[in-house]
């Protein structure tokens, strides 16, 4: 059973109606929809389908950047099938850090969020050798150096699953022969990266990245992807128990200045503001009561500047 697309959709219609176009947009929005779990079983069922035509299957799963896909979705399917499955991680196919610094020196300045970070010329390789029954060599990616790593040989299975970013990407459709989107809405994924980030780096730091690169690369590239999707899943940020990862929190009873409100953006029980106070500009994100008895609720407070408030408008037109 599909269900109804959540409150992001009206807002994910009329923003990008612009670069889009109705036709396609109405495309995407009849694609078939389910929840998580009913995803799952729908996957598990059609894999199955397919796998007793022809071997291997080759499903792919694209997502956009902090939509809590890996552990999730993929992991899922791998407990269910067991030894036949292998999964290829786009990550393990990125170029590194090194070659981001040789684009930006010769005037292409593209980033970890743009496809072109992506060797989908041996990724695309790679899919079509396993799919001849021929084992590769699969690249990994050192995630503490920033560059690509050694190889290791991996034999063909019953089933194939390529995750990643850009999983949809033109290049490797042909060879698709489930495409699946795990579609999370902007503010989920916002609030995730901002709960989650575990680089040394400021909240404000974070939020600037998001807004000034991670979405616009992920309106640009990934949303549109949506289009070649059988099937998408959604994995809607989960604020009762997601929000317990925010090592901070406070008292609801607080009292708080004049604010900027988007609230409507979450649910009815997360807060999400802006306020000023002496003249500067803070980010407020407060998640579900934790304690109901004192009324303890996670808490993501941190001052923006001028900045992010102008891209905050950009993304979500607010």
């Amino acid at each position: 059973m599909s269900i109804e697309h959540d409150k992001d959709k009206d807002n994910l219609y009329s923003n990008t109606m612009s670069w889009w176009g109705e036709d396609t947009l109405k495309d995407i929005l009849s694609i078939p929809t389910y929840n998580l779990q009913e995803g799952i079983q729908k996957t598990i069922f059609l894999i199955q389908q397919l796998k007793s035509k022809k071997k291997p299957v080759v499903v792919a799963v694209a997502w956009g950047s902090n939509s809590g896909k890996t552990t999730v979705f993929s992991q899922q399917l791998k407990e269910y099938f067991g030894e036949k499955i292998t999964i290829l991680s786009m990550d393990d196919y990125s170029k590194g850090h090194q070659y981001i610094m040789q684009q930006k020196k010769s005037g292409n300045p593209i980033n970890y969020d743009h496809p072109e970070y992506i060797d989908m010329d041996m990724l695309d390789h790679d899919i079509q050798t396993l799919k001849t029954n021929s084992e590769v060599l699969h690249p990994t990616f050192n995630f503490s150096t920033g560059e690509p790593w050694n190889k290791t040989t991996v034999t063909p299975n019953d089933i194939i699953i390529v995750e990643g970013l850009f999983a949809l990407h033109d290049q490797l459709k042909n060879n698709i022969d489930l495409p699946l989107f795990v579609d999370t809405s902007t503010i989920g994924r916002m609030v995730r990266r901002l709960s989650s980030d575990r680089v040394q780096r400021s909240k404000s730091d974070v939020l600037h990245y998001f807004l000034s690169c991670v979405e616009p690369m992920h309106q640009k590239y990934i949303e549109k992807s949506k289009i070649h999707a059988s099937l998408i899943i959604q994995n809607n940020y989960d604020a009762e128990h997601e929000s317990k990862r925010i090592s901070s929190y406070t008292n609801t009873s607080d009292d708080h200045p004049e604010w900027y409100d988007y609230s409507h953006l979450v649910s009815k029980q997360e807060t999400l503001k802006i306020y000023e106070k002496d003249k500067k500009l803070f980010f407020l994100y407060l998640g579900p009561i934790v304690y109901p008895q004192s009324n303890i609720r996670p808490k993501l407070e941190f001052p923006i500047d001028d900045e992010i408030w102008m891209l905050r408008k950009q993304r979500f037109g607010i």
